[in-house]
């Protein structure tokens, strides 16, 4: 890319603009995009994985669209699905009788199933011999056949 936009470094910078500058971290490793004079310089970081792009300003929109569309592609879902705030208002919610056979429905879910009763020495024992005494008839039924 070519040389980066000129800092005011008499002012701090807006709250906003520091949010802005701030990088976006995940498990994947650490992403921070700086915007330069054509455009935006985007740099990941993480261990032999880094890397570095340059997106230039009148490809930035098609960038995005192409960034969400792979991932409603991948996903199922929107990204702006994902990013409204929960804070907003809830819409219609259901209420009596499809209320309590929702709650009814999950708490069966939640509920765990018993694990199978272990086997006693006792019964390890009869089904050893069980299978003991089937493999010897087998045997034995196999040895006359191959006389």
């Amino acid at each position: 890319m070519v040389a980066r936009t000129p800092r005011n470094k008499s002012k701090s910078p807006p709250a906003k603009q520091q949010a802005l500058n701030k990088p976006l971290s995940t498990s994947k490793g650490q992403f921070s995009f700086t915007m330069v004079t054509d455009g935006c310089y985007i740099e990941h970081k993480w261990g032999n994985n880094s890397g570095h792009i340059g997106v230039p300003l009148e490809a930035i929109p098609g960038f995005i669209g192409k960034l969400e569309a792979l991932y409603a592609k991948t996903t199922g879902q929107t990204p702006r699905d994902k990013s409204k705030s929960p804070g907003g208002p809830k819409g219609i919610a259901k209420g009596g009788k499809a209320a309590k056979e929702q709650k009814s429905a999950e708490k069966k879910k939640k509920e765990k199933k018993e694990p199978p009763a272990k086997p006693t020495l006792e019964d390890l024992d009869a089904e050893l011999m069980n299978y003991t005494a089937a493999r010897g008839a087998e045997s034995e039924e196999a040895a006359p056949a191959e006389a």
